[in-house]
């Protein structure tokens, strides 16, 4: 199974757009400016790149997993936005989704707000396993960053 995409995401949002086109009265689209609303359309659905906080890197916490084991889990401070609040919600993977991962997993809000992270089990091979997941963080970014970009190519015409 794969997991909702930055692509899946736009293509909502035009639908949303068209529907909301559609279902504006012609009396109220008669006074309006077609430019001045498509502008305001476009901003209304168009998601912004990922930004990683300034000055900030990725940091190790101890916490528990889910089922009470002793884990770390890394994260990197991010920008909040109403696109990370969307990304982080629907589970949205970038480019080259990773079949069957799980993309809210990047994402613990209640317990580290305005970050992205991933949980590393406590194990003898956990060096390891924290570089990997370190690496899986800044792969992440950047897919969904190139994502975005693309999108945001296309979607306003």
């Amino acid at each position: 199974m794969f997991a909702p995409t930055i692509a899946d995401y736009y293509r909502y949002a035009l639908d949303a757009a068209r529907k909301e086109v559609f279902e504006t009265p012609d009396e109220r689209v008669v006074g309006m400016e077609t430019e001045e609303w498509a502008t305001y359309l476009i901003t209304k659905y168009v998601m912004e790149p990922v930004e990683v906080e300034p000055g900030a890197t990725m940091t190790m916490h101890e916490t528990t997993s889910e089922r009470g084991y002793a884990a770390f889990r890394v994260v990197l401070p991010v920008v909040w936005t109403d696109t990370l609040a969307v990304i982080a919600k629907e589970g949205l993977a970038g480019q080259g989704a990773w079949m069957g991962f799980d993309y809210t997993d990047f994402f613990d809000l209640h317990r580290f707000p305005e970050t992205i992270g991933l949980m590393v089990p406590d194990s003898p091979n956990k060096v390891n396993e924290i570089n990997g997941v370190k690496g899986k963080i800044n792969e992440y970014i950047k897919s969904l960053n190139t994502a975005i970009s693309l999108e945001n190519e296309t979607f306003p015409d």
